[in-house]
């Protein structure tokens, strides 16, 4: 299906979700931080990049914006425990292609991903 890069912090729904999302037939990576996050994604082509705003060592925002400074095209989609309206609109102002809201039910994910593959063709 799909070559994903999730970037979450929290090991136990990191491990959920790229077990889930490697059932389904994607080839997943993982990131438990946002320079790991940053290194991968500036070094590989992702199809699609999951991306926890609340990251240590660099925050999401920060790698969403670095990375869309190289790359415009790969959907990156945000997901946050925050609701503060104002930061969704900075994280779509740089570039997010979508924002999901934790606690994310699987099934949400999952459509999220497959929506956007076919949107993109990827």
């Amino acid at each position: 299906m799909a070559y994903l890069l999730i970037v979450e912090d929290e090991p136990d729904l990191r491990a959920v979700w790229t077990e889930a999302l490697n059932l389904l037939g994607n080839r997943v990576q993982s990131a438990a931080d946002g320079d790991e996050a940053l290194e991968l994604a500036l070094k590989q082509s992702f199809d699609l990049i999951l991306l926890d705003l609340n990251l240590p060592r660099r925050n999401g925002l920060s790698v969403l914006k670095e990375i869309r400074e190289r790359d415009d095209q790969t959907p990156i989609v945000v997901v946050t425990a925050a609701s503060d309206s104002n930061q969704v609109r900075l994280v779509v102002a740089a570039g997010a292609t979508d924002v999901l809201f934790k606690p994310l039910p699987m099934d949400t994910l999952i459509d999220a991903i497959s929506r956007l593959a076919r949107q993109t063709g990827r």
